[in-house]
């Protein structure tokens, strides 16, 4: 990270902590809007099935796989990069020259 980045990142959490928000609210929020999202779905299928509850089940479990599925995508896509970047950020390349010597000159 550099400087820049690190000061922001401070500039964040501090932005964050002051309106009282921490991992333990973010995983709150986002499990609220999980919740709705699922709810929503839920009611959208039940419009749709047009009395075929047998096949609700069916549609909830795919729609539920679909989302895991971009979750969990998601999550390996952010690690990679990350281990990438931190393992790009800490290496060092050293280049030198060599000059071959002349040998058999005109002396």
């Amino acid at each position: 990270m550099t400087v820049e980045q690190i000061e922001i990142r401070k500039i964040l959490n501090q932005m964050l902590a002051d309106n009282g928000i921490n991992r333990e609210t973010i995983k709150d929020i986002i499990k609220e809007c999980i919740d709705e999202r699922v709810d929503k779905a839920l009611k959208h299928l039940e419009n749709q099935s047009d009395g075929d509850f047998a096949n609700i089940d069916g549609r909830i479990q795919g729609a539920i796989d679909k989302f895991v599925k971009q979750e969990l995508e998601k999550q390996a896509r952010d690690a990679v990069r990350d281990k990438v970047k931190h393992i790009f950020s800490s290496i060092f390349v050293d280049v030198q020259l060599n000059h071959p010597t002349e040998k058999g000159g005109g002396e």
